[in-house]
């Protein structure tokens, strides 16, 4: 298994989770466009040679957030998340990342917030 750690550059993007089992998540350079839920969450995005990007995970996103300093070009904004908010049909799951904040909250899908995408991957 190569010898990762976060931050470092692996498979178009930066290493952002790393597990034991060699498995973890990769996130994107840089944020895409700001887009409704729905947009972004609809299919395998392309970048960097890899087409299977996608939005984080509710707890994925709280990682980005806790380490963005090591990721680097996320603004002070809200970020989607591909988790949905089980209670209420049209919304899901957003944190914050203004400096301080790094609240988690729900909001309507149709809303555009920033994105940054990732994708799995097992170091060999």
């Amino acid at each position: 298994m190569k010898n990762l750690k976060i931050g470092d550059a692996y498979e178009g993007g930066l290493v952002a989770s790393l597990g034991d089992n060699g498995k973890g998540f990769i996130v994107a350079l840089s944020d895409s466009t700001r887009m409704a839920w729905e947009n972004a969450n609809s299919f395998g995005h392309e970048m960097n040679g890899y087409n299977d990007w996608r939005l984080p995970s509710k707890d994925e996103l709280n990682i980005l957030y806790l380490n963005k300093n090591k990721f680097g070009g996320f603004s002070q904004s809200d970020y989607w998340s591909g988790t949905m908010n089980n209670e209420k049909e049209d919304s899901a799951w957003a944190q914050s990342f203004e400096e301080g904040d790094g609240y988690q909250y729900t909001t309507n899908k149709f809303n555009g917030l920033s994105v940054r995408f990732v994708r799995d991957f097992t170091a060999i």
